[in-house]
C-alpha cells in the first residue's frame, strides 16, 4: 500500500503525492482543464503565454498539459519534494519550496508572471496564499492566478472569487486576473 502523504516538520506540513502514474494523471488533468478554460470563462486559452509558475508541480502533469498548449512559456515549477519521474526538460526552472514561500519571495522581490497555476496543492497552502499574497503583485498586468484544490475551500477572502466544480480532483478553484493595466500613468502628451 502506497501512502498518499508524509510528514514532515509538523502535523501541519504534508507532501501530498500522486496516487495514479503520471500519465494516467495527465489523462485526468486535461478533462479537468476544460472546467478550468473558457467557455466558463474565467482563463482563456491565450493566458498561457510568457512567464508561467506551476505550484505545487508534482510530477509534471499540469507542466506538460501547458506546453502542449504553447511550447514557448518559460515554465517554472514549485513543489516540497522532488520527483524524479518529472522531466526535466518540461519545466525551464525547478525550485523545491513551499509555493507560499516562493510566492511571497517573489511579492518581496518584484518578480512577476503572466500565469500562476496549482492543481492540488492542499487547501490550507491555498486558503494562506489566498489570505496573505496579494496576486496583484507577482502578476504581470493582464495576467492569470488559478488554484485548484480537491477538497471546499474555507477561506473566501481576498481578491480572489472561488468557482465550485464538479470534477473529483478540482472541488473548488480559486481564481483571480489582474487588469491589463493597474497604475495607468497620468501623463498622455
Amino acid at each position: 500500500m502506497v501512502k498518499s502523504i508524509y510528514y514532515m516538520e509538523n502535523p501541519a506540513d504534508y507532501i501530498y503525492t500522486d496516487r495514479i502514474s503520471k500519465n494516467m494523471r495527465v489523462e485526468v488533468l486535461q478533462v479537468a482543464f476544460k472546467d478550468i478554460f473558457a467557455p466558463k470563462g474565467f482563463l482563456p486559452p491565450e493566458a498561457i503565454k510568457g512567464d508561467v509558475l506551476d505550484l505545487g508541480c508534482g510530477k509534471g502533469g499540469v507542466g506538460e498539459i501547458l506546453k502542449s498548449k504553447n511550447p514557448k512559456i518559460n515554465l517554472t515549477g514549485v513543489d516540497i519534494y522532488d520527483y524524479p519521474e518529472r522531466d526535466p526538460e518540461t519545466y525551464s526552472h525547478f525550485f523545491k519550496n513551499r509555493a507560499y514561500d516562493f510566492l511571497k519571495e517573489a511579492e518581496e522581490n518584484g518578480r512577476q508572471y503572466d500565469l500562476v497555476i496549482s492543481v492540488g496543492m492542499p487547501p490550507d497552502e491555498v486558503e494562506r496564499i489566498m489570505r496573505e499574497i496579494d496576486p496583484d503583485k507577482i502578476l504581470k498586468p493582464g495576467g492569470y492566478i488559478v488554484l485548484a484544490v480537491d477538497s471546499q475551500l474555507k477561506e473566501r477572502k481576498g481578491k480572489f472569487q472561488i468557482k465550485e466544480s464538479d470534477y473529483p480532483i478540482i472541488a473548488n478553484i480559486a481564481y483571480y486576473s489582474r487588469p491589463p493595466e493597474l497604475n495607468p500613468t497620468a501623463s498622455n502628451s
